[in-house]
C-alpha cells in the first residue's frame, strides 16, 4: 500500500473540468495523488426520473470498479457533486472500502440517508439558495452526526452567486483551501 487516489465524481450537468472538481483535482495532482475522473456516468435514457438516472449511475460505476484494487492505495479521496455524492458514498458501501474520505459537494436529498457519522468526511459544502437540498435537514444530519458542513450563504448548486464573479472566485479559493 503505497499510492495516493482521488476518484472524481461529476454531477449530471456539471463535469469534472467545472471549476469544484476542476481544482480540486489540481491541487490533489500537484500533492503527488493519482486522479481517475469519472466522465459520464453511462445513462442513456434521457427519460428517465432523476431517481433512475442515480440508481443507473451507481450500477454503472460500481461495474467499473469490479475488479479494481483499492488496497494498493494508502490514501484514497472521493470528490463528489450534487447527485456524484450518491454514487461516491454507494461505491464505498458496495466495496467496503476502509481508507476513504470524502468531500462532498452540493449533496442532494439522495444522499442523506448515506451521510452516517461512520464515514470520513473530511469536507461537505452547500448553498442556502440550493434548490436541490433541503438544508435545514441537512444541517440537522450533520449535527446528529458530528459531520463537518459549511454553508456558503447566497450560493445557488454551483456554489455561485449570480452576478458576482469575485465571490465566486473566493468560494472555489476557500473550498480549495479546505482539501
Amino acid at each position: 500500500m503505497s499510492g495516493k487516489l482521488v476518484i472524481l465524481f461529476p454531477g449530471i450537468k456539471y463535469s469534472v473540468d467545472c471549476p469544484l472538481l476542476y481544482y480540486p483535482k489540481k491541487k490533489y495532482e500537484a500533492a503527488g495523488y493519482e486522479i481517475l475522473p469519472i466522465e459520464n456516468y453511462e445513462v442513456t435514457d434521457e427519460e428517465c426520473s432523476f431517481e433512475d438516472y442515480i440508481k443507473t449511475a451507481v450500477v454503472n460505476v460500481e461495474k467499473r470498479f469490479e475488479n479494481f484494487d483499492f488496497s494498493v492505495y494508502k490514501e484514497i479521496v472521493f470528490v463528489s457533486k450534487s447527485m456524484g455524492t450518491v454514487v461516491a458514498l454507494s461505491l464505498e458501501d458496495r466495496y467496503e472500502i476502509p481508507n476513504v474520505t470524502h468531500v462532498l459537494l452540493t449533496p442532494i436529498r439522495g444522499t442523506f440517508p448515506l451521510l452516517t457519522k461512520e464515514r470520513n468526511i473530511d469536507l461537505m459544502v452547500s448553498g442556502t439558495e440550493d434548490p436541490l437540498v433541503d438544508l435545514p435537514a441537512l444541517t440537522e444530519i450533520s449535527q446528529e452526526n458530528r459531520l463537518p458542513l459549511t454553508i456558503v450563504e447566497g450560493a445557488n448548486h454551483s456554489l455561485e452567486i449570480a452576478g458576482d464573479v469575485e465571490r465566486n472566485l473566493e468560494i472555489i479559493r476557500e473550498i480549495v483551501a479546505q482539501l
